[in-house]
């Protein structure tokens, strides 16, 4: 029974154990048991390698040993320590252009940490994880804010400004170290704002926005003012004569067409007989002269200063008013018009205006007594006479009748103004109007002026008006309006029997209005005066951060940058200024006006700015904390000088030869520069610190040189030059070329050349010339390949530029290799 029940065991095991290798076999196939199926098996954690073991019978298996006992990795990890004594802090700061990181602090002995989100630069907040591991311990994270905050804009300025009209656009602009890569938007009500012509008042709004800054914003008012001048007109011989505004106040007439009739600046024009005279002064001398209405030409009259002409046809009356010099030369005097006598004939002592001529007398506001009208006889025989105790202007002759403004005087101050009529032949006065009139002229039975009456115009508007001229007793009404214009927009009136003829403020145009057809007609319509800015200023540029700044000659060398993405130009300076140089985070540069000479360092992330030097410092050259640099002089000869970058230990480092301001450079130990002496020619020298004197090379150079693959390019005679170092080898290989300027960039040489027939820029490269350009160029500069410069040929006089090419612009141009573009 025992071996039929063992069988029976046996049995009922194979059977349980085929049922299991059927259900968990990895092939699903059956296989015939081998002893080996029965002894003890192992599986491998795949962390960390620790063997589990197992057996299938319970009956055979035993327990193992610790070191074999299967230990999940999630129970090591969770009984490992953390890493604690290290934190990773928030930190905030603000932006300055450098990269910014957080750090764990802390014990950190044995911990390595990686970082995640560090090494910012620009303005944000930016999310840093840091994680830490080490031996034996869990690995951590933390979790910090790294905030680097937007920086204040500093040093710019965006400032009111006034022009008067003049027909050109005008318009308003932020001033100082605008950061590189800013986006500037101007704008007007609203819109985008970028220049007016216009008279009137204009509230500017600007918009600077970069990542890295905080935004900066600011408002400034445009002013386009008419200012008003007292410009003088005649009509004469069917034409009419006046200061043009738009041309510096030239002599211009009009007869159905307008022309110039010259380039005199005339004053207090009057005509008589077909004969316009008038003041001409210029820097030099002053003239009385006469003009021929019939053929337009001038001549001298009387080589004499005179004011308030007036004449009776035989003599041209005229008054002097010296203030400071020659004062006993004050009063009144008079020259016979045809010129027969140039020897002036004083009437009498005192200063005088508004001279006007009746019945062989002069009637005048007198100057030397509170402007009170006075009379005196043509002859100078009797002495001047008070004839009305008020302050008079604007004095006119008709038949034996004076118009003319009166005012008391209060305090110095004119007040109760009002238009009167003085009869000459009864002393009788009749107050016309109680508008304070400027500028009378009469036509017809009329006295048309400009209102300058503050309580009338204010009520009916400033403008031309006009009053009867034969009223018999006083009146106490203001005039009848005739024209208006806001703010006075009118001046300087003339007349004919039909016209009135008057400045308009806010244009500067010179107006006809025919009073029977009330038509006003703009005598000066459709012109357009000339551009005529001198040229003054040297031609240096200069490259910082991706900006161009340069020196504008149109402005007398103040500083302008060009950034080349958004195109905007930005005044930097206003100084007047021969040299811009940028070394280490600092601008340097040097002011020439005589009374201003210094260098000066500003610091470009401050934009504090320090005078270094009281002297004229050009040809900067840089070399560790020493600046080399020419000591410009204009009394004494001019110095190669050395001191530190601060400004302290100046050191003369050669005074013999007087030194060329436009090139000097450096080699070492060696200086090559220009000798540049009072009389005689201009050769190149060497000077090697240390030595006693300089050395000729022997190779005459003017203006300009350079040095490139051990040879000296240079300019003499009109033409280019090489030459070895040492001076020997000279070389023509350009001819035709009078330089101004040159530099060598890249295997090429670019000059300018000012010479007739060969004006322009040129390239020459490997024996072959191209011009670039037909105007020449200044203060040529290379940037990643392009050609900078400005449209100008300077020559020094003195150590000051001077252009010398008459239809050079004075702006900035790039040359692209293929193209030459303005660009400012």
């Amino acid at each position: 029974m025992k071996k039929i029940l063992t069988l029976s065991l046996c049995f009922v095991f194979f059977c349980l154990m085929g049922i299991l290798t059927a259900c968990g076999g990895s092939d699903n196939t059956s296989t015939t048991p081998t002893p080996s199926d029965y002894s003890t098996t192992s599986t491998q954690n795949s962390k960390d390698n620790t063997i589990e073991t197992s057996t299938p019978n319970s009956e055979v298996s035993s327990t193992t040993s610790s070191e074999e006992t299967s230990i999940p990795n999630s129970s090591i990890e969770q009984n490992l320590p953390e890493i604690t004594g290290v934190t990773l802090s928030d930190k905030e700061v603000t932006y300055d252009g450098q990269s910014h990181s957080l750090e764990v602090s802390g014990n950190t002995d044995g911990v390595t940490v990686t970082y995640e989100g560090n090494g910012k630069t620009d303005a944000g907040t930016y999310d840093v994880l840091a994680t830490l591991k080490k031996d034996g311990f869990k690995d951590t994270q933390l979790l910090a804010k790294l905030i680097i905050k937007k920086k204040e804009m500093s040093g710019i300025t965006f400032s009111d400004a006034t022009f008067e009209y003049d027909t050109f656009p005008h318009t308003i602009q932020v001033t100082g170290n605008v950061p590189n890569g800013a986006e500037i938007k101007y704008t007007l009500n609203g819109a985008e704002f970028t220049e007016q012509t216009e008279v009137g008042v204009y509230t500017v709004n600007v918009l600077i926005t970069h990542k890295n800054y905080v935004d900066f914003s600011d408002s400034a008012t445009l002013k386009i003012t008419s200012k008003e001048k007292l410009l003088f007109s005649a009509v004469s011989n069917g034409n009419v004569y006046f200061q043009n505004d738009l041309d510096d106040e030239k002599l211009y007439y009009y007869n159905g067409t307008l022309k110039k009739a010259s380039n005199d600046i005339p004053t207090y024009i009057i005509e008589n007989d077909s004969t316009v005279y008038f003041y001409s002064s210029s820097l030099l001398s002053s003239n009385i002269k006469t003009l021929n209405t019939s053929t337009q030409t001038t001549q001298s009259l009387y080589k004499l200063s005179g004011e308030y002409l007036a004449t009776d046809g035989t003599y041209l009356y005229y008054a002097v008013n010296n203030t400071l010099i020659n004062t006993d030369k004050n009063g009144i005097y008079k020259v016979l018009i045809n010129g027969e006598t140039t020897e002036p004939i004083k009437i009498c002592d005192t200063k005088a205006s508004y001279l006007t001529v009746c019945d062989n007398t002069i009637y005048y506001s007198n100057n030397s007594d509170g402007g009170k009208l006075y009379k005196v006889s043509t002859s100078g025989d009797s002495a001047p006479e008070l004839i009305h105790d008020e302050k008079v202007e604007y004095i006119i002759e008709d038949n034996g009748n004076l118009y003319f403004t009166s005012s008391k005087t209060l305090v110095g101050v004119s007040v109760a103004s009002a238009i009167y009529r003085y009869q000459t032949s009864n002393s009788s006065l009749v107050k016309l109007t109680t508008d304070n009139g400027k500028y009378l002229t009469k036509v017809g039975n009329y006295i048309y002026y400009v209102n300058n009456d503050l309580l009338t115009s204010t009520l009916f508007g400033d403008g031309i008006y006009r009053v009867l001229a034969n009223l018999q007793i006083d009146s106490s009404l203001p005039g009848e309006k005739v024209l208006s214009a806001e703010n006075n927009g009118y001046s300087s009136l003339t007349s004919d029997d039909e016209n009135i003829y008057y400045y308009k403020l806010n244009d500067k145009h010179f107006y006809q209005y025919d009073i029977s057809s009330e038509i006003e007609t703009d005598l000066m319509e459709g012109f357009v005066p000339v551009d005529d800015t001198v040229l003054s200023g040297y031609a240096k540029i200069a490259e910082y951060n991706g900006e161009i700044y340069y020196t504008n000659p149109l402005e007398t060398g103040s500083v302008y940058k060009y950034n080349l993405t958004n195109k905007n130009k930005i005044l930097v300076l206003s100084d007047s200024v021969s040299e811009i140089k940028f070394n280490d985070g600092y601008l340097y540069y040097s002011t020439y006006v005589l009374s201003q000479y210094a260098l000066w360092k500003m610091d470009l992330n401050t934009n504090e700015t320090v005078k270094i030097s009281s002297s004229r410092c050009d040809n900067l050259i840089f070399e560790g904390d020493y600046i080399y640099y020419i000591d410009v002089n204009a009394v004494t000869s001019n110095k190669i000088m050395k001191m530190k970058n601060d400004g302290t230990e100046v050191t003369e480092i050669y005074d013999d030869k007087n030194v060329w301001i436009n090139d000097m450079t450096k080699i070492g130990n060696d200086f090559y520069f220009i000798m540049n002496p009072a009389l005689g020619f201009q050769y190149l020298y060497k000077y090697t610190i240390g030595e006693s004197e300089a050395v000729s090379l022997g190779v005459k150079s003017q203006k300009s040189f350079v040095i490139a693959n051990n040879l000296i390019y240079y300019h003499n005679d009109g033409a280019i030059y090489t030459c070895a170092l040492d001076g020997s080898l000279s070389t023509k290989i350009i001819s035709n070329a009078d330089v101004n300027d040159m530099i060598y960039s890249n295997g090429t040489l670019y000059y300018s050349s000012t010479k007739s027939g060969y004006t322009g820029l040129y390239a020459y490269k490997n024996g072959n010339l191209t011009q670039i350009s037909t105007k020449p160029a200044d203060g040529l500069f290379e940037l990643n390949g392009s050609i900078y410069f400005i449209q100008i040929a300077n020559e020094y006089t003195v150590d000051y530029p001077a252009n010398t090419y008459s239809n050079a612009d004075g702006k900035l141009y790039v040359y692209d290799g293929t193209n030459v573009t303005k660009i400012a």
